[in-house]
């Protein structure tokens, strides 16, 4: 990006919202707002998730902690793209590819803890291997939250439960040589989202999202991505919490119970054509 797609009011707005610990302080009613902190690691089991369509080769999904990405791609996917309503998202997602195409696996892992606990992350020692093939507009909103904890969602990626899910040394490994510098990203809510959509996708992943949204809400998203959905194309859905996937007579719904973590169902809902 040539200049920044945020302004400085943007930021006065967003560090608003940290109270005097630098923790993010919000409702619910803008819990996903536009900066809020990033999940510095997925508390699902990937590996596991994205082989539910583990043919596919032309990927939306949600940037989240950026992980998502990371495994569709180690999982043989061509093309992924991704969006986020927060641009934290991003940031983190940038961090990551960067980081895995420099760091060794252990040190990967000593950047992520590092991420979590300060909220100064180019200050962060390590990051001095990374900060100079950092993207412009990734540098330029690290600097504009300093001092604020922007990756402090989520657990602590060293926190025992997680280190089963987290890349072995041969997945980070196979990650190194698929990985891109970075991906495309998409700074979108799920509801607009289709209007800066120009490609087909095999998968669309909304996970973690109907969980904060109205039935309403969830009918349209579904139908105003449907369009964008290759023969066969899956969107999948990846829920904290059990709420009904809206049945819509152009989608075949699956449902499939899964221990991605301790409390996770994934719906498949098939574009029928």
């Amino acid at each position: 990006m040539s200049q920044k797609p945020y302004s400085s009011q943007d930021i006065e707005t967003a560090k608003s919202k940290f109270n005097r610990d630098h923790v993010y302080d919000t409702d619910g009613n803008d819990f996903f707002s536009r900066f809020s902190p990033a999940y510095i690691v997925s508390n699902e089991n990937l590996k596991r998730e994205v082989m539910l369509t583990q043919n596919a080769k032309n990927v939306l999904t949600v940037a989240g902690s950026g992980d998502q990405a990371l495994y569709y791609k180690m999982a043989g996917a061509k093309n992924v793209d991704t969006f986020d309503i927060s641009f934290c998202a991003h940031a983190l997602q940038d961090i990551k590819t960067t980081a895995i195409g420099k760091l060794k696996h252990t040190e990967y892992f000593v950047l992520l803890e590092n991420l979590y606990l300060t909220g100064n992350a180019p200050k962060i020692p390590i990051m001095s291997k990374i900060l100079p093939l950092l993207p412009k507009d990734t540098l330029d909103f690290l600097s504009d939250m300093r001092d604020c904890y922007i990756f402090r969602r989520g657990i602590n990626p060293l926190y025992l439960p997680w280190l089963r899910f987290r890349p072995t040394r041969n997945e980070y490994k196979k990650m190194r040589l698929c990985v891109p510098p970075y991906f495309n990203f998409i700074w979108s809510n799920v509801l607009d989202l289709h209007t800066q959509l120009y490609d087909k996708y095999d998968v669309i992943n909304l996970s973690n999202i109907f969980s904060y949204m109205e039935q309403e809400e969830k009918v349209q998203t579904i139908e105003s991505l449907g369009p964008y959905l290759n023969i066969g194309g899956h969107i999948v859905l990846c829920d904290v919490f059990h709420n009904p996937v809206p049945e819509l007579e152009n989608f075949r719904v699956h449902k499939r119970l899964m221990h991605l973590s301790w409390y996770k169902e994934i719906m498949t809902l098939q574009k029928i054509k």
